[in-house]
């Protein structure tokens, strides 16, 4: 297609706050809180 791309790969933090909660999940949860149990995977 003579498209020039750079692919990105998103750290934890980015893909923390790009997410939805589930439903049900209360407002003031933080999807930050998080962070400790996905850092392993990263």
């Amino acid at each position: 297609l003579g498209i020039n791309t750079i692919p990105v790969i998103i750290g934890p933090v980015s893909y923390l706050l790009l997410s939805k909660p589930a439903k049900g999940v209360e407002k003031s949860f933080s999807l930050l809180s998080l962070l400790g149990k996905i850092l392993p995977v990263y």
